[in-house]
């Protein structure tokens, strides 16, 4: 509450900064930061950074106590508010403007290394946001730098894109330039003293424009990234940002790919090696560039290899200059090149939002913890449905042999062609997903409850969806393959609202682009909350969920993809499998290093793996795998071969094992769905749809079993989803 009464005295006054100075509140902060209460962290930050907002004095008092340095360890704090709470005071250290000496451009440059190493790969929206406003005024401080850079990132795009021949490597002469002899190394080209770019720290080093390009590039990066955040919140504030920077140079044509040879001669300060660019003149020609093969790369060029490129655009709109004349100027800047003070283009609310909870009244109880709220009532009532739900199947299991799956209960047609079929384990609804949208359907009275789309861009897909907290506040957990997974509540509400997305993250970023792969899947572990993704990417990434954090990168060694993963529902050891598009079946203790985290091989599909399952519940330490062979197979976890092999149809396209029940169904592009014992033993097979004309299934997409009771959900291509009950009742079985 101190820290929080502080914190307000600050904020937005220049009276109490100025007292705080004198009673030497930077230092006691300082000495609270390893303070083990994370509200107190929280605060302390908080604090901090409104402090030195717009005060050149306190800025300075806290380079001399390394204030900066001392927050980023907050930054991989477990608590995404601390860390959000950390980038807001490094974003308010670097918005203040009031000195933009060399000094200063060192230190924002180290923070903004910092913040993007860092804060760029963080599952928290909120931490994100605070990074987009604290990146803005980096962007603001080196803007002439960052629109050089942006302006040769969108050159080469378009370089990619055009599929213009380039140049030979060998001049007239025919002399090749990639040769050892001839090849002009980067780091020792001559470069423009630091005065040709304002605002650089101007040391005598020539490896300085390389260390600064560095920043200008992995922020210009970062902020690109999360302009294609999958939060809006996110996307929508990194735009505006980047908006500013191409809006300098959207204006200007564009620079046609040309032919050119040695003999004509590159304009003065402009670079020797990698592209040669003439400004645009009085005449307002385009700029020309030449650029070698070898420089063609998804890597982002420094600002120190195309200064020329922006040099003279005196058509440029501006409100300041943005670079020098030219590398013979003066070290000494002119005072118009200095920086103004510049309005935020993204304002941060995270302030005020963690102000709230002190808003909240404290003599009261609040609506979850009072016994006479309606909320109360509510959870009683549902913590005692699921008892009886999972009582009343439990029953049905025990006392029915292998179910036969053959009473068909619901069938209606998605809208789409479905792709992943979820049963809600205590409500009677099931979560069809198709490529773009999720629609939920109620099986008991046949009807659709409601469809949203899942809001990724495309022409990606939905790859992989599993349902969260079931038993309280449901959340559906969506992937899809351009690496993002997203967490949706109130899915089953027939009024879908805005609002409904509670969180959104690049799960798995490094994920390869391609129309045949498996995308992103991922396996959900409740004990631990964690979240295992992986899918087509080198890497499967194991996410803490409660601190919104990556816990670890596990190498998967091999060229193919993740094409499932599972994991034991209990959690307690911290052994995941993943199956793979050669066949094998590899075993994980996520408790281990990423080098040793791999434990156990099974090699014995001869084709992909389908799917895997760990079904606690029926079998201790085994793992059941499938491949599109048609092969099921039993492994024990301590064994390197397989127990026992189950021979099923080929084609095999999906696959899943009852939670309770000893039963295994199999999906298949044949257009059956089978089901068998763990035996081996074919219990039954679905082929037709019931009624009098009853047409055969389409191509099996996704099977699903219920968590607890006997029920199955088969999808098809042919846009049809079914559901069929073990049971011989069909009227209980609906209950």
């Amino acid at each position: 509450m101190a820290a929080f009464v502080i914190s307000k005295t600050f904020a937005e006054n220049a009276a109490g900064q100025e007292i705080g100075l004198k009673d030497n509140v930077i230092a006691i902060c300082l000495e609270q930061m390893a303070e083990p209460r994370g509200t107190l962290r929280q605060w302390v930050a908080i604090t901090l950074g409104v402090m030195w907002t717009k005060n050149a004095q306190a800025r300075w008092a806290a380079v001399r106590d390394s204030a900066y340095e001392k927050l980023f360890p907050l930054l991989h704090d477990p608590c995404p508010e601390i860390r959000a709470a950390a980038v807001f005071a490094l974003g308010t250290f670097v918005g203040n403007d009031a000195d933009r000496s060399d000094h200063a451009n060192a230190i924002d440059s180290v923070i903004g290394m910092q913040l993007t190493n860092s804060c760029c790969e963080d599952a928290s929206p909120l931490v994100r946001k605070e990074l987009v406003a604290a990146l803005q005024w980096l962007i603001l401080h080196f803007e002439g730098q960052f629109t050089s850079v942006a302006y040769q990132t969108e050159e080469e795009e378009r370089v990619r894109d055009s599929g213009i021949t380039i140049f030979s490597p060998k001049d007239n002469d025919g002399v090749d330039k990639r040769s050892p002899e001839n090849h002009m190394s980067f780091n020792h080209h001559k470069r423009a003293p630091s005065s040709a770019l304002p605002g650089m720290p101007q040391h005598q080093s020539t490896t300085t424009p390389l260390r600064h390009g560095t920043v200008f590039q992995n922020v210009w990066k970062v902020l690109l990234n999360c302009s294609r955040d999958p939060f809006p919140a996110v996307a929508k504030s990194a735009t505006s940002v980047t908006q500013r920077i191409r809006g300098k140079f959207a204006s200007l044509p564009v620079s046609p790919l040309i032919n050119r040879s040695d003999s004509d001669t590159p304009d003065r300060g402009s670079p020797k090696f990698g592209c040669t660019v003439t400004g645009l003149g009085d005449s307002g020609s385009p700029p020309t560039k030449t650029v070698p093969p070898s420089k063609l790369t998804n890597a982002i060029p420094k600002p120190a290899d195309v200064p020329a490129a922006l040099v003279n655009l005196h058509r440029f709109a501006r409100t300041r200059k943005l670079f020098d004349a030219g590398p013979n100027q003066d070290d000494d800047v002119d005072e118009d090149m200095a920086v103004k003070a510049t309005d935020a283009i993204v304002t941060s609310q995270f302030v005020k939002w963690c102000s709230k909870s002190f808003t909240l009244p404290m003599m009261k109880l609040r609506e979850e913890q009072d016994v006479s709220a309606n909320a109360h009532y509510q959870r009683e009532w549902k913590f005692m449905r699921n008892h009886v739900v999972r009582n009343s199947s439990l029953v049905d299991t025990e006392n029915a042999g292998p179910p036969r799956y053959d009473t068909q209960i619901f069938i209606n047609r998605n809208l789409e062609v479905p792709s992943h079929v979820l049963f809600d384990p205590l409500e009677p609804v099931i979560y069809v997903a198709d490529r773009n949208q999720i629609s939920v359907w109620n099986y008991e009275k046949s009807f659709r409850v409601g469809s949203f789309p899942n809001s990724h861009p495309r022409p990606y897909r939905i790859s992989d969806m599993t349902l969260i907290n079931a038993h309280d506040s449901p959340f559906l957990l969506v992937a899809a393959d351009d690496g993002s997974v997203r967490a949706w509540k109130n899915s089953s509400s027939t009024e879908k609202r805005s609002e409904d997305l509670v969180t959104a993250w690049q799960a798995l970023p490094e994920v390869l682009p391609t129309t045949r792969g498996s995308g992103v899947v991922f396996s959900w572990e409740p004990p631990t909350q964690h979240l295992i993704a992986a899918g087509d990417a080198k890497i499967i990434r194991v996410w803490n969920m409660t601190a919104e954090q990556k816990v670890i990168d596990i190498p998967t060694r091999l060229d193919c993809s993740v094409t499932t993963l599972s994991s034991e529902p209990t959690g307690s050891n911290g052994v995941f499998a993943a199956g793979y598009q050669d066949g094998s079946v590899r075993l994980y203790d996520r408790r281990c290093s990423a080098a040793d985290a791999q434990i156990m091989v099974f090699d014995g599909h001869a084709s992909a793996v389908v799917s895997t399952k760990m079904p606690d519940h029926v079998l201790h330490h085994k793992l059941y795998s499938g491949s599109v062979d048609g092969d099921v197979k039993l492994w024990d976890l301590r064994l390197p071969n397989s127990v026992s092999v189950i021979k099923t149809v080929s084609g095999m396209s999906t696959m899943d094992v009852h939670a309770r029940a000893e039963v295994i169904c199999c999906g298949s592009v044949n257009q059956t769905a089978n089901v068998y014992s763990f035996l081996g033993a074919q219990v039954s097979s679905i082929r037709h749809y019931d009624g009098f004309m009853g047409q055969r299934i389409g191509s099996v997409s996704s099977v699903a079993f219920h968590p607890f009771k006997m029920l199955l959900a088969v999808a098809c291509s042919d846009t049809y989803v079914s559901v069929y009950t073990g049971l011989t009742d069909k009227k209980s079985a609906r209950q």
